[in-house]
């Protein structure tokens, strides 16, 4: 990125994962200083259960730019999470210069801990995703043998708040 004649290097988030698990919900909260994040959870106590809120779907890509506390500038690319939109995600998930946080639900309908083979199939089709997306042929060999150009990769487990009682201990 260009700015006042000199180059910028903005760090890219992408957030991933399939619809309703929380990518947008977590993109605001990163974007929150402490007094909003305080004023949101007291905010949190008297709104209806998660199950009674209205559920937006993300359109496609949702590009903000913003500043967070501790990291700097940053450029957040909130990804719909249905699968009529792959198909565009595709052409951007190759930059070099990014983080991939896979966000996935760790709750099932019920409020039960989702088994672990189910989360695994859940994070191992988005990490396919972004590996198919990069292109490599555009690093050097000694680059990609040393791994220099591996995409970096976060797995964050959402709703674990909505879990029943009993699967409180064992979600933690």
């Amino acid at each position: 990125m260009r700015e006042s004649g000199y180059e910028r290097e903005i760090m890219k988030v992408f957030l991933c994962g399939e619809g309703g698990v929380g990518k947008t919900t977590l993109k605001e909260s990163l974007q929150r200083t402490l007094i909003q994040a305080y004023l949101t959870k007291r905010g949190k106590e008297i709104a209806p259960p998660p199950e009674q809120q209205e559920y937006t779907r993300t359109p496609g890509i949702d590009v903000q730019n913003a500043s967070i506390k501790d990291v700097g500038e940053v450029s957040m690319w909130d990804f719909a999470g249905q699968p009529e939109y792959y198909v565009t995600h595709n052409m951007f998930l190759g930059a070099h210069n990014a983080v991939f946080l896979i966000v996935y639900k760790v709750t099932d309908a019920d409020g039960k801990l989702v088994s672990f083979e189910v989360a695994c199939e859940k994070n191992m089709t988005w990490l396919r995703f972004i590996k198919g997306s990069i292109n490599f042929d555009q690093y050097s060999f000694d680059e990609a043998a040393k791994g220099i150009r591996k995409p970096h990769v976060i797995l964050i487990a959402s709703r674990a708040d909505e879990l029943n009682e009993d699967y409180k201990t064992e979600g933690k």
